[in-house]
């Protein structure tokens, strides 16, 4: 099984079974176009990886050849890499021999890209090399993008690059758009980026619809905060193929917008229009809301949120639909840390789903009853001990005191790598009053140095158990699925499996209050 094409080996199977951005306003589309397309190849190098070559001992141990090439500073490139005979790899350093940029299937798997804003005008350095090892043929190309466009904004999103302004006038405003094969690349999948403005309080309906003439272009559709969290996703709530999303939104600020496809490769023209919601929606999406909010609320109102959605599901009578699994699961994370309420929605949620007409739902039982299974770790101790990377004793035993999170993860999971910026925040806010980071990697056997120089490159602060040690822990703790992060209270018991996200800090805060 190679994990590392699928999305998330974390989803849900919700999410797997459902899965598994457009030009602006105040613009044409073919002016946004040539603003945004790329200049004319500055270089293109075909070549060849050889097995006796020089290998790239800084993170994949692969053969590798080096490319010199001048960049200038504040201009963006475009590197791709492309192969039929390997798994591409793309590495860019400065002049000194430090490593600016990375990637690996950024170009869509098996290709790489690296998209760059140059900060000095110098040579730089292509690192040309493999995931697997592997050598072969390859493609090499740089596009300098035209107008200068910004560089990528990095967030804690899996999809990286940069967003187009979704302007809206009283609340409402439609796009046009095309996903093409010159879009950045997710796992396969093209994507664009928007940014839009919504305010407190207010409901909106968000739909992204097929606006071409293939009939199988299926849209998919992100909600993300402007820090590149989750908030919502949909496939086919829009009717047919399309997408809708009713976001009741918690604060006035930005939001993203992720407008891509469930199936790999697909390319089309879309629509993507938001306005206000209709009464039925309004309440939908109040539902979320309180939902979403469930750990400030009163015990009545925590009552009455349990009641309304076990009424919800018995009402439909097995008639139940993608949105109710998606509310179920989004509560049942909601109510964790309230051991025995969790424990009744559960149970319920096994015995109603169970009983679902749609057979895909209905097999979501088994989630329900993995999740269940999963409580009992809370609230009790949890035994990791092993060498780390850099050979010395752990015990988190002898962390009694501190709150640790416990993130076992792994070099080639993405969203692994897109929670990294958040635990870095949480790290830098919260160390200090007493939490802490051990990290349990699930990559493969023999990439312990491709493991130890990531980590050095990325300046991680916390260790992380050596790979043979950590996949003894990962079938101790029955770990099928990553990101999996537990986090430890101060006396050492399980407080949590779903610390990521805005979910880490709330935790911590309420944890590690700051002194007065």
């Amino acid at each position: 099984m190679n994990i590392r094409q699928r999305w998330c080996m974390g989803a849900s199977l919700l999410t797997l079974a459902a899965f598994a951005l457009a030009h602006l306003s105040g613009t044409s589309v073919a002016a946004r176009e040539k603003k945004t397309d790329e200049k004319a190849a500055i270089l293109t190098k075909t070549g060849q990886l050889k097995a006796d070559d020089e290998k790239d001992t800084k993170l994949t141990n692969s053969p590798r050849t080096v490319v010199p090439i001048k960049l200038t500073s504040g201009k963006v490139y475009q590197i791709d890499l492309k192969s039929k005979d390997f798994d591409s790899f793309l590495r860019l350093e400065d002049s000194t021999g430090k490593e600016v940029a990375f990637d690996d299937d950024g170009g869509g798997f098996p290709d790489a890209r690296i998209e760059y804003k140059a900060s000095k005008t110098e040579e730089f350095k292509i690192i040309v090399t493999s995931f697997d090892a592997k050598s072969g043929a390859f493609t090499l190309t740089v596009k300098e993008m035209a107008g200068g466009a910004a560089a990528t904004t990095k967030t804690n999103s899996r999809f990286q690059g940069k967003a187009m302004e979704f302007a809206l006038k009283d609340g409402k405003g439609t796009q046009i758009g095309e996903l093409t094969e010159k879009d950045p690349v997710v796992q396969q999948h093209y994507f664009k980026i928007y940014t839009v403005q919504l305010e407190k309080g207010k409901t909106y309906r968000i739909d992204y619809k097929d606006a071409g003439d293939d009939p199988k272009f299926d849209p998919f559709l992100f909600l993300e905060d402007a820090e590149g969290n989750g908030i919502d996703q949909d496939d086919d709530s829009g009717g047919g193929l399309n997408s809708r999303l009713i976001l009741k939104a918690p604060k006035t600020g930005t939001y993203r917008l992720i407008a891509t496809t469930l199936p790999p490769n697909q390319t089309g023209k879309y629509t993507l229009e938001i306005g206000p919601a209709d009464a039925a929606e309004t309440k939908e999406a109040d539902l979320k809301y309180r939902i979403s909010n469930y750990g400030t609320l009163s015990g009545a109102q925590r009552k009455n949120i349990v009641q309304d959605l076990a009424k919800r599901f018995r009402d439909k009578a097995g008639d139940l639909t993608i949105n109710d699994a998606r509310l179920a699961f989004q509560f049942s994370m909601e109510v964790e840390e309230d051991l025995d309420v969790a424990r009744e929605v559960l149970k319920d949620y096994i015995k109603t789903f169970g009983a679902a007409n749609n057979p895909q739902l209905a097999g979501l039982s088994k989630q329900f009853e993995a999740s269940l299974k999963n409580l009992d770790k809370l609230g009790k101790p949890m035994e990791i001990t092993g060498k780390t990377t850099d050979g010395k004793d752990y015990d988190l035993a002898k962390m009694k005191g501190k709150v640790v999170l416990v993130d076992f993860w792994a070099t080639w999971c993405g969203p692994c790598i897109a929670e990294l910026p958040n635990m870095e925040k949480a790290y830098a806010k919260y160390h200090g009053r007493g939490f802490d980071i051990i990290g349990i990697s699930l990559d493969r056997p023999g990439d312990e140095q491709k493991l130890v120089t990531f980590m050095e490159n990325r300046k991680m602060p916390w260790p992380c158990i050596n790979i043979e040690d950590s996949r003894k822990l990962a079938d101790k703790y029955e770990v099928n699925a990553i990101p999996y992060p537990v986090l430890i209270d101060q006396a050492g018991n399980v407080v949590s499996l779903r610390a990521r996200g805005p979910q880490l800090e709330r935790l911590l805060e309420r944890l590690l209050p700051e002194k007065k």
